[in-house]
């Protein structure tokens, strides 16, 4: 019950939150941070479900960037379109990249994945053709049915949340599915989900082209949004920043990864009235948490709202007779 109406408050106060403050810089925040969640809990399908350490989801959320981007302003392809192109894309890039990466173990598998990710920036960076390099490719601004010209931040901040929540309900339903527990058996102990008859390495090789495209996605949506993208996105520094969202919010939680996600982005820019001294505290709040709760910030409070309800004791009928 608790459950129910704390998802049903978040549903509310996201639907009216634009019309309650109505300043274009909170729409914009909000917009960024939604993407970042959407990033996450990609970045959780893997990291938090499977157990598996990418080190190279920057590859998947710039790829898709640069998709709808280069689709959008180089061969007027819709928005619409542009994200359908930029997610299935991505998806088959995070299937491309399980084939090396899953043949790996431990440190060689983070490495292979930092590695694909390097690649795949050094190829945008130096086919300035089509991607104009480090110069940056703009991208068009959207619209949006029903949204009126001027507030395209408005059709973006629900599209995102959309998304979001859409991702949160799927993978909720997913996680209490068998195929979910064989997710978190293979997580928790791999030979011996295997040993059990687990399809060990089909489920990691999916769950790659699920979350790669899940992040390009998040990729398709930021480019327009911001305007201009560089093969920055695609550097290591944005897997960190997926990786440390996941981790400080709690993984396997899929709301841990949000609440990383609005640590990330909202608590940031909370703290730039503190100018050079913004970063110095919002990096003694991440390694508080990381030595404090190492679990992740909300992984407790998700147990607590997880757990199965109290049921009444077993009454022992004292009246039956022992039959012979």
């Amino acid at each position: 019950m608790i459950r129910i109406f704390l998802t049903a408050v978040a549903v509310v106060v996201a639907i009216g939150a634009p019309f309650v403050v109505t300043d274009l810089y909170f729409q914009q925040v909000m917009v960024i941070f939604g993407i970042y969640a959407i990033f996450a809990v990609a970045l959780d399908i893997l990291f938090g479900f499977l157990g598996v350490h990418s080190f190279g989801h920057a590859a998947f959320f710039g790829g898709g960037a640069y998709v709808c981007g280069i689709l959008m302003e180089t061969y007027g392809v819709s928005f619409g379109l542009s994200l359908v192109a930029a997610t299935v894309l991505s998806a088959l890039l995070g299937l491309l990249v399980a084939i090396p990466a899953l043949r790996m173990r431990g440190i060689y598998f983070a490495i292979t994945t930092l590695f694909c990710a390097e690649v795949v920036r050094l190829i945008v960076t130096n086919v300035p053709s089509v991607t104009r390099g480090t110069m940056g490719l703009t991208t068009p601004l959207p619209s949006f049915p029903g949204v009126p010209y001027g507030y395209e931040n408005l059709g973006f901040y629900y599209l995102t949340f959309a998304v979001l929540a859409l991702s949160c309900f799927l993978l909720e339903r997913f996680r209490r599915s068998p195929l979910g527990r064989s997710f978190i058996a293979i997580r928790e102990n791999e030979q011996l989900a295997a040993s059990v008859g687990v399809p060990v390495f089909r489920i990691k090789f999916y769950a790659f082209g699920v979350s790669g495209g899940l992040a390009g996605l998040a990729g398709a949506i930021y480019a327009p949004f911001i305007g201009i993208i560089s093969p920055d996105l695609l550097s290591p520094t944005y897997s960190a920043m997926g990786m440390l969202m996941v981790v400080v919010g709690g993984f396997g939680t899929i709301y841990g990864a949000i609440f990383g996600a609005f640590m990330f982005s909202v608590v940031t820019e909370i703290f730039r009235a503190a100018a050079e001294l913004r970063m110095i505290i919002f990096s003694a709040l991440l390694i508080a948490a990381i030595i404090f709760m190492p679990r992740g910030v909300l992984t407790p409070l998700i147990d607590y709202l997880r757990r199965p309800s109290r049921r009444e004791p077993a009454v022992l009928d004292v009246n039956r007779k022992d039959e012979a």
